[in-house]
């Protein structure tokens, strides 16, 4: 049995060595700003414009900017463009000035379709819609008794508020006038769109010379949904764009968003991982602690997701204060991330454009090997804990290891094999360490009882 053990370490080597060098060259940071917070960190500042502050952060190592495709939603919410949207029965009626209404007609007809908008007039668009399209939310009503009379519908609209448009072009060359790359994230809605929206955003790449190193979605659908995952692998794969999946908030693995998965498998996992700093992380600007009042644990955390989450690409938000006001001093910012870049540089990584893991995908029959020196180890835990030995013993043994080679073998759910194993290697190993710890202390024990 012992030599099965011996086998399974050096297997688990072998798979070691192969993930140490796969790792070796994964040492890059890349800082991508959220643009849409660098727009109100703007708004709270009294001296500088948005564009002062990009450049800023540009000098203190960001390398992009991401902004979410518009919608009807975001566009309205955007005073200085001047949309308003009401409904009108099921139809969303939509007025602007004639630029505005020309990129709406225009995001709306290369989805859904000539027949998806109606040009009213010059600053009207009708965005004809139906029951199905109908959003609400619900509040209880009650008499001048507090007693409840029944929920009332508020906030009504229409999904179709929220389809994505294409990206402003204010935006994308407010950005690349600062320096930086723009990352465009794209928003899908598998009720209305297909195969085309994949075309219209690469599209809107070339047309206005965007060239991103990773794509990252937006909302609960990746960019044609599962179904066309096979078709944005590809176009990604030709373009040279890596695929980014957001760590949840909860840090444990990254957001749901439904073909992520299949996209991820489909370009060998040529992909990264990004840490979001959620707005709870930029509340931590004052920690209300000594050496952590100016945005110092904003950048643990971040820190922490560099070197213990293996994440690569930071998506940046600006601190908040204990007022709920964005910071506005870079000299702040700027003490920070000469920190962050410091204890960074003590690990070998740096903040750099972003670079793909590269693919470790070691052979079946490595693993094998490896799965059954765990069992084995499993077994020499058993045979020091309750002192059992013989023939039933060893059958068993040889029992279970072909049962745990079968599916390798047989190349059958070889993907939860290593899940299982790993999880058994974690309890086993350290277990096994810990008898040998209290046997040698055991034997310290006996000898000093024998000399007395």
């Amino acid at each position: 049995m012992a030599i099965f053990l011996v086998i399974g370490i050096l297997s688990s080597m072998f798979l070691l060595s192969g993930r140490i060098g796969v790792e070796k060259n994964y040492k890059n940071v890349d800082i991508t700003l959220d643009y849409e917070s660098i727009l109100n960190m703007a708004a709270d500042s009294k001296d500088h414009d948005i564009d002062y502050f990009l450049k800023e952060f540009k000098k203190l190592g960001a390398s992009s900017a991401a902004i979410n495709e518009a919608t009807l939603s975001s566009l309205e919410e955007d005073k200085e463009l001047k949309v308003d949207v009401e409904l009108d029965g099921y139809d969303l009626m939509v007025s602007a000035d004639k630029q505005m209404i020309d990129f709406i007609a225009s995001g709306f007809e290369k989805k859904l379709g000539s027949g998806s908008v109606e040009l009213v007039d010059e600053g009207t668009l009708r965005v004809p819609g139906s029951r199905a399209d109908y959003i609400y939310d619900e509040t209880i009503v009650k008499d001048s008794e507090g007693k409840y009379v029944g929920k009332k519908k508020i906030g009504v609209g229409s999904k179709k508020e929220f389809i994505g448009l294409g990206f402003l072009k204010r935006d994308t060359d407010r950005i690349q006038n600062a320096g930086l790359e723009v990352i465009p994230r794209p928003i899908y809605t598998s009720q209305y769109e297909d195969e085309k929206s994949i075309a219209v955003y690469f599209e809107a790449l070339d047309s206005n010379g965007i060239k991103p190193r990773y794509i990252m979605f937006t909302g609960d659908e990746i960019l044609g949904g599962a179904e066309h995952s096979d078709v944005l692998a590809k176009e990604l794969k030709r373009r040279g764009i890596i695929a980014a999946m957001i760590e949840s908030s909860v840090q444990r693995e990254h957001i749901e968003q439904d073909g992520l998965n299949q996209l991820v498998q489909k370009m060998d996992y040529n992909s990264t991982r990004v840490f979001n700093v959620w707005d709870y992380i930029q509340k931590r600007y004052d920690y209300q602690i000594p050496f952590h009042r100016n945005g110092q644990e904003v950048m643990n955390s971040i820190y922490r997701a560099v070197v213990e989450r293996n994440i690569r690409v930071v998506y940046f938000k600006p601190f908040i204060d204990s007022r709920d006001r964005y910071v506005t001093d870079m000299s702040i910012y700027a003490d920070r991330f000469n920190e962050l870049e410091d204890r960074l540089g003590s690990h070998g990584i740096k903040i750099a454009d972003v670079k793909p893991l590269g693919l470790n995908d070691p052979s079946r029959y490595i693993k094998l090997l490896s799965a059954i020196g765990i069992v084995a180890a499993g077994f020499v835990l058993l045979e020091n804990i309750i002192n059992v030995r013989g023939r039933i013993y060893d059958m068993a043994f040889y029992a279970i290891a072909a049962v745990t080679a079968a599916p390798y073998a047989l190349n059958i759910a070889t993907d939860t094999m290593d899940k299982l194993y790993a999880l058994m290697a974690s309890i086993i190993f350290p277990s096994l360490a810990m008898v040998a710890l209290l046997n040698v202390v055991k034997k310290i024990c006996d000898a000093k009882k024998g000399r007395i």
